[in-house]
């Protein structure tokens, strides 16, 4: 059967996908709501600014999701840089330094 909306419906699909769509929204609602997230220990934010490019990293202490992207914050607070969710790979902690 061809990909449309009415066979997606008869399927179920269409169902599922717009159920997963308002779970996601929901959850970035949540965190609009809460404000900037802060971290005791350096995080890593990952990006890309063309598909099939290495990732750039770039540390950061924070970030405040928005509507179409992300805020990364500094030590201080400040803003840092901002990135679309388009972009953004992840945000991970950063790697422990060994001496």
């Amino acid at each position: 059967m061809a990909d449309t909306k009415r066979g997606r419906e008869r399927s179920g699909l269409g169902k599922e996908r717009q159920r997963r769509l308002e779970e996601i929204e929901h959850d970035l609602a949540a965190l609009r709501e809460a404000g900037p997230t802060s971290f005791e220990t350096p995080m890593v934010a990952s990006y890309t600014v063309l598909p099939d490019e290495e990732p750039i990293r770039l540390e950061c202490w924070g970030f405040e999701e928005l509507g179409y992207g992300v805020v990364l914050h500094d030590e201080d607070g400040e803003e840092l840089a901002y990135l679309s969710h388009e972009s953004l790979i992840a945000i991970e902690p950063a790697p422990l330094e060994t001496s």
